[in-house]
């Protein structure tokens, strides 16, 4: 039930968004859990359920009207503390928000995961140049940090 109540949420609290190239904004984070789901092998239900429920909340905190105290009423702590550790605050050195990331084991496929969205391909042939190379160069320093022991 808690992956069904963190796709809901994500789904309601992307409700109007786009992303940069003009898709609904709320197919991003299903893409990510589908990502998460697929990609890791897992031996424990609670640890994929974990992960994917993280993967659809990654960006409401820092997206959208939903706040810390709402994914407390609905989620066990684990998830709300990976979300809140996926969320980069407002002038947030990058490097300062990936080592909370880093930290954090639920956090890291998570993250991965939405970097491999962010750069899929066909995603970036629907952006300007310009973007797709920060993007890429963003994220290519993003791995390599979160790949450093």
């Amino acid at each position: 039930m808690m992956v069904v109540r963190a796709r809901l949420l994500s789904r309601l609290a992307h409700i109007g968004q786009k992303d940069k190239s003009g898709a609904p904004y709320y197919t991003h984070p299903a893409r990510v859990a589908e990502i998460v789901s697929r990609r890791y092998a897992y031996n424990d239900a609670r640890q994929v359920n974990i992960e994917v429920a993280s993967a659809y909340l990654h960006d409401t905190l820092e997206d959208t009207w939903v706040k810390p105290w709402l994914l407390r009423l609905l989620f066990p702590k684990v998830v709300v503390q990976t979300v809140q550790d996926l969320t980069r605050g407002k002038g947030e050195e990058r490097n300062v928000y990936l080592a909370r990331v880093k930290k954090n084991p639920w956090a890291v496929p998570v993250k991965f995961a939405d970097m491999e969205d962010n750069t899929a391909p066909e995603r970036l042939a629907l952006l300007p140049y310009e973007t797709r190379q920060r993007l890429l160069a963003k994220y290519g320093q993003s791995r390599r940090f979160l790949r450093q022991a």
